[in-house]
């Protein structure tokens, strides 16, 4: 096939996405800042909590889209896509800019990282960038 794949790891600082076909090269790759600390330091200053409290809670009941339950979930799911808007701009540009650039559509996000834990997280980047993810 000559559609692409995107991986995107959500690590803790910072974001790395890395492009290309199938068992080929990479075809392009770049890192930016925004993670799993971003959401930590988003739900600590909305709740007014310690950044550990803040983490642990993210982990252990954080949750986007479809996977909220409950009255703080849904308003720390805010939280959360407040804190991912700058990570959605800067994929949904490096994904546009590859296509665009190699002529090749990206069919596919797949998602590593400890952030990718985050429940709901990838059905809610499918809607956002419109990729089976």
């Amino acid at each position: 096939s000559d559609d692409a794949v995107a991986i995107v790891d959500l690590g803790h600082e910072r974001t790395s996405l890395a492009i290309g076909r199938p068992g080929g090269p990479v075809d392009f790759a770049r890192t930016f800042l925004g993670g799993g600390l971003a959401l930590s330091k988003a739900v600590a200053a909305e709740f007014k909590i310690p950044l550990s409290e803040a983490q642990s809670w993210k982990e252990s009941h954080g949750a986007v889209g479809t996977e909220v339950v409950g009255p703080d979930a849904e308003r720390a799911a805010g939280v959360f896509m407040r804190a991912l808007q700058p990570v959605i701009r800067e994929l949904r540009a490096s994904i546009k800019s590859y296509s665009a650039k190699m002529r090749r559509p990206v069919t596919k996000l797949l998602l590593c990282g400890g952030t990718s834990k985050l429940l709901g997280l990838a059905g809610q980047l499918e809607r956002d960038l419109g990729l089976p993810t």
